[in-house]
């Protein structure tokens, strides 16, 4: 299994947990800030990444499928601060298919004023194993809806 994560946007990474623990590909991604989605599989506890990283760590069930938009606006944060840093943020959970990807494409929908269909397609293009469940398409749409009350989309 590859450690490398995908690059979705020049300051934001999905990738699995593997990539998480591999420092040599956190290093060469200037991967500063790590937004942990699978605390019961995967907690290393923000000592692992000592002073130099930031560890987010996200409680969110898969199934059934915690309330990703209420961890949202934290999830963001994370990324923004990285981004605003110059660096970048790496979200992941066991093999990002649903958890992690969720927020990356609300990340994406966000950023680029996309749809839910559509920012699923920009993120699976460059993380082909996107595939959010139900319950979480549920909550995109929701956010989409948001997101268009707001003038952003």
């Amino acid at each position: 299994m590859s450690l490398e994560p995908s690059e979705i946007l020049p300051w934001l990474y999905l990738g699995h947990m593997n990539s998480a623990k591999d420092f040599p590909t956190l290093e060469r991604h200037n991967i500063t800030t790590i937004v942990n989605t699978c605390l019961e599989t995967c907690d290393p506890g923000s000592d692992f990444y000592g002073p130099e990283r930031s560890y987010v760590p996200v409680d969110i069930a898969e199934k059934p499928a915690g309330n990703a938009l209420v961890q949202i606006p934290m999830v963001f944060e994370a990324i923004d601060a990285a981004k605003t840093s110059g660096s970048a943020a790496l979200v992941h959970c066991v093999a990002s298919i649903s958890r992690s990807p969720v927020f990356v494409i609300a990340y994406v929908m966000r950023e680029k004023g996309l749809s839910a269909v559509e920012a699923t397609k920009f993120v699976a293009e460059r993380w082909d194993a996107t595939w959010p469940n139900d319950s979480f398409v549920g909550q995109l749409l929701v956010y989409e809806n948001e997101l268009e009350k707001q003038g952003k989309r």
